[in-house]
């Protein structure tokens, strides 16, 4: 393991996490996993889909079906009855959306329905990766609203969707950097927001989309670095990916050539207060 892993590990071990490393394991293996209840009991959920194809990954041809009030009032509370109503109506569910272009999962996923949204994907994988009229993700608006439970869930779905394929078909499969209409990706709003173990959670995900700029130039780094002492350690553990023991000239081109938008880093340090990542990046300039 690498610096910059061990580094995201500790991160991580200093927070109770929906999935340890274990249940991610047989998550992606084995085709379950389990939840930890804020009791502390784990909570057996529905086996997950491990025999995906790409197909499936892509709602089925059609038109749109207009989500009824009825159907959005029972997302929007959690009731997994209204999944036997579509159902039983034979309406496929992964073409079902609001006027905003929201899916099921998107509603689910934005007031925070755990169990709700574990259904979801089991029943239609495909809408992990389908985008609303503002061009966010079931991960978007997750994170947007604070739900680190589903994000975990919503992470750990896409990991072992895209493990069943190849490279080039889980190409531009990746929700952790598709970008909404304003250029934020999940894990800027989850910085935004000051979500320390949700930020951890999709920075492990994927390394490059804390450098990736909105439509500001501000990239989830950046964020990151102006949310102060707080998430200083989780700063260090990104940077250390540009790290890689060289010396501080290629560190430097290393960063510029990733980083997205604003680059003076070292001076939101010192508005953040933040005298250690300040050092950190006057350094390297």
């Amino acid at each position: 393991m690498d610096s910059s892993g061990a580094d995201l590990d500790r991160i991580e071990a200093q927070r109770s996490m929906l999935v340890s490393h274990d249940q991610r394991k047989d998550f992606s293996h084995s085709g379950g996993v389990g939840t930890t209840s804020p009791t502390g009991d784990t909570e057996p959920v529905p086996k997950f889909r491990t025999n995906l194809k790409l197909s499936d990954l892509f709602a089925l041809p059609g038109e749109d079906v207009e989500m009824t009030p009825e159907i959005f009032g029972g997302m929007s509370n959690g009731e997994k009855e209204c999944l036997e109503k579509l159902r039983s109506n034979g309406t496929p569910m992964e073409r079902v959306k609001s006027n905003t272009g929201d899916s099921i999962l998107h509603i689910a996923a934005k007031w925070g329905h755990l169990e709700l949204v574990k259904e979801i994907i089991f029943e239609c994988p495909c809408l992990l990766f389908e985008q609303n009229s503002s061009r966010q993700t079931p991960l978007h608006v997750a994170t947007h609203g604070g739900h680190t439970k589903v994000v975990e869930a919503l992470v750990a779905s896409v990991t072992s969707a895209l493990a069943s394929l190849s490279t080039e078909e889980s190409e531009g499969l990746n929700p952790h950097v598709l970008k909404d209409e304003d250029g934020n990706t999940a894990l800027y709003y989850a910085i935004e927001g000051r979500y320390l173990e949700m930020a951890t959670c999709l920075v492990n995900a994927d390394k490059d989309a804390p450098f990736l700029g909105n439509n500001k130039g501000i990239s989830s780094l950046y964020e990151a670095v102006d949310a102060g002492n707080k998430f200083e350690d989780l700063v260090k553990a990104i940077l250390k990916t540009t790290d890689d023991n060289v010396d501080r000239e290629v560190r430097k081109f290393n960063l510029d050539s990733k980083l997205q938008g604003n680059k003076h880093l070292a001076h939101v340090a010192l508005k953040a207060k933040s005298i250690g990542l300040f050092f950190v990046f006057f350094n390297n300039q």
